[in-house]
C-alpha cells in the first residue's frame, strides 16, 4: 500500500494508452534501485580491477627474483664447499666456517621462497577467480533490472486511448492494489451497441443488411455492423445478446445511452419491431 502522490489528469483530458494518470509513493523503491545500481557499479569496478592485473608481469619478476635466488644459493654452496676443503687442514677459523654455512643455509630457505611464490602465481586460478566475479556482476544486473522494473509499478499508467469521465484519486489517498478504482476513461470513436433477441428473432434476422442504430431524444441515427451473437442464451431471460457496433459516431452517442436498433429480416422486410439496446463504449477503469 502506497499512497497516491500525484495525479497527473482530470476529467475531460484526452489521453492515449501508455500515458502516465498517478504517480504513488515510491521512496523505498526508489532506494532500492540505487542500492542494487551501487552495488553493480561495485562489482564491475572490482572485475575490471582483476582483468587488468599483471599477471603475466608477476609471473615474469617471480622467475627473475628465483633466478637470482638459485644464483646466490649456488654461490654460497660453492664457497661453504671450499672452505670445508680448508677447514679440514685448519687453514680458516671455525667462526668463519660458521658464518658461511649459515649464509649458505639462508641462501637456501630464500631459493625455496622464491620457487613457492612462483609456484602459487602459476597455480592460481585467475580464470575462475574472473568467472566467479562475473557470476556476481550478472546476478547483480539482474537483480537492478528488476528492481527498476518494479519502479515502473509506481506509475499508473492509461490502458486505452480515450477521454477521462471521471477521477475519484486525490494526493496522500491510499488503497489496497485491487480494491479500488480510482476512474474511467472512455473511448467514443467506436460504440458498441448490445440488444437482446429471442431466439426465433435471431434466426429471422439478416445481419448481412443495413443496420441503423437510432437515438430517439437526439433524431440521429448512425449505422452499424454486426460483430457478434452470443453463444449462450441470458439464464435470467432466455435472450441471446448481440453486439453492433457503430463507428466515428461522435459525441453525441455516448456510453450507456438507449438507443433503438432497425434490423433486416432474412424475408427482405424490414423489422417491424425495433430491438432496444445500450451503447457501450470502450472503457478502462485505472
Amino acid at each position: 500500500m502506497h499512497p497516491v502522490e500525484k495525479v497527473l489528469v482530470k476529467p475531460g483530458d484526452i489521453v492515449h494508452a501508455g500515458q502516465p494518470l498517478f504517480e504513488l509513493d515510491a521512496d523505498e523503491a526508489q532506494a532500492d534501485v540505487r542500492a542494487r545500481r551501487s552495488e553493480v557499479e561495485e562489482l564491475a569496478a572490482s572485475l575490471a580491477k582483476l582483468k587488468a592485473m599483471p599477471r603475466a608481469e608477476e609471473r615474469a619478476e617471480a622467475r627473475s627474483l628465483l633466478e637470482s635466488a638459485q644464483i646466490e644459493a649456488r654461490a654460497a654452496r660453492a664457497q661453504l664447499e671450499r672452505l670445508e676443503a680448508l677447514r679440514e687442514h685448519d687453514a680458516v677459523s671455525a667462526r668463519q666456517y660458521n658464518e658461511q654455512k649459515t649464509a649458505a643455509l639462508c641462501a637456501e630457505a630464500e631459493e625455496r621462497a622464491a620457487q613457492a611464490h612462483l609456484d602459487y602465481l602459476m597455480k592460481l586460478p585467475i580464470e575462475h577467480e574472473i568467472a566467479e566475479a562475473e557470476h556476481q556482476l550478472a546476478v547483480a544486473k539482474a537483480e537492478f533490472d528488476a528492481a527498476e522494473a518494479e519502479l515502473e509499478h509506481y506509475t499508473i499508467p492509461a490502458a486505452i486511448d480515450g477521454v477521462i469521465c471521471w477521477l475519484e484519486a486525490t494526493p496522500g489517498s491510499v488503497h489496497r492494489a485491487g480494491t479500488k478504482v480510482w476512474g474511467e476513461i472512455v473511448d467514443l470513436r467506436e460504440v458498441d451497441v448490445r440488444i437482446e433477441l429471442t431466439p426465433k428473432q435471431l434466426n429471422d434476422v439478416d445481419f448481412s443488411q443495413p443496420i441503423q442504430v437510432e437515438q430517439p431524444e437526439l433524431g440521429r441515427s448512425w449505422p452499424a455492423q454486426f460483430v457478434y451473437a452470443a453463444p449462450a442464451a441470458d439464464r435470467a431471460t432466455g435472450l441471446v445478446p448481440v453486439v453492433l457496433r457503430v463507428g466515428e459516431a461522435g459525441e453525441p452517442l455516448r456510453c450507456h445511452l438507449n438507443v433503438t436498433v432497425s434490423l433486416a429480416l432474412a424475408d427482405g422486410d424490414r423489422s417491424s419491431r425495433t430491438p432496444h439496446g445500450e451503447a457501450l463504449a470502450a472503457e478502462a477503469s485505472p
